[in-house]
């Protein structure tokens, strides 16, 4: 029964942390043009190319890849590129831009980072 319970927090943690990232991720498609700043091409096109990505791996942890918590942390690391972005593509002046990359940028790190943490590791699934 122990088992089970744990395979039910994993599935419900993959579920949730899933759901939130691709929640955050339909935002960070269409806040270019919601928030005014798609005349910064390089920031609103690497706003989409990373809410793609996200969602993508996200769903690869839901659907299949489970027991794939290496994953979750590639997603914190796109999390945390996200935050830094604005500084990196040039477009640091502009606050709302940063305010939502920061924004989105630490719910896809937490979210990913709290279903990698429920994932077993390979010496506890032995």
């Amino acid at each position: 029964m122990h088992q089970e319970s744990r395979e039910f927090d994993l599935t419900e943690r993959l579920r949730i942390s899933t759901l939130i990232i691709v929640l955050v991720a339909i935002w960070l498609m269409l806040s270019p043009f919601v928030l005014d700043y798609n005349h910064l091409r390089d920031s609103a096109w690497n706003a989409i190319a990373v809410a793609w990505v996200a969602a993508f791996i996200a769903g690869l942890r839901v659907t299949g890849a489970a027991d794939e918590g290496w994953l979750s942390w590639v997603n914190a690391l796109i999390g945390l590129y996200l935050i830094a972005s604005p500084w990196i593509w040039g477009d640091a002046d502009n606050l709302t831009l940063v305010v939502n990359h920061v924004i989105c940028g630490l719910f896809i790190t937490s979210m990913a980072a709290w279903s990698a943490l429920g994932t077993p590791t390979l010496t506890s699934r032995a």
